[in-house]
């Protein structure tokens, strides 16, 4: 077992805290109709971007507090490609799912903070990576950040970063 060194985990922790703010810093100067566009050629507009940020936040932390709190639990699969006509994202306030991510983004970096360096190696079994320690379990979550960046970008005409 390898267990993460403090940069690796300082980097981690400092992408975590850094996406709420460049996802703020995106969508300052939209208004809401803005937002509420659906993105070029049918993709995702923003206010789904930030309605799945907010939900798959909720989902990585109900995980990351599973893997803290019980011995290799089991994660469950979760069906998200209709998460947008189940759970309603065009109606969605866009400033809210941003607001109820930034506030769940906080809790999922305070556990972070805390989590003593040798718990970044426990793990849970993920149903499409199978077993999963905490530190790929974020490292996998900081990778889907940047997308979706690219997809909030690519849904309000921004350039790419």
């Amino acid at each position: 077992m390898t267990t993460i060194d403090i940069q690796d985990r300082e980097e981690l922790i400092d992408a975590l805290e850094q996406m709420p703010v460049t996802v703020g810093e995106i969508v300052a100067d939209q208004d809401e109709d803005d937002l509420h566009k659906a993105g070029p050629g049918g993709s995702l507009g923003a206010v789904e971007v930030l309605s799945y940020l907010r939900d798959f936040e909720e989902l990585f932390l109900d995980r990351l507090s599973a893997m803290i709190d019980d011995d290799n639990p089991r994660l469950d699969w979760v069906e998200d490609s209709l998460w947008p006509i189940e759970r309603d994202y065009v109606n969605r306030e866009p400033l809210m799912m941003l607001q109820e991510f930034v506030e769940l983004r906080a809790k999922s970096v305070h556990i972070l903070v805390d989590l003593p360096i040798g718990d970044w190696e426990r793990t849970g079994r993920h149903p499409s990576l199978g077993q999963v320690t905490i530190r790929r379990y974020v490292e996998r979550v900081v990778a889907r950040d940047d997308e979706y960046l690219d997809q909030l970008r690519a849904a309000l005409g921004k350039p790419a970063s």
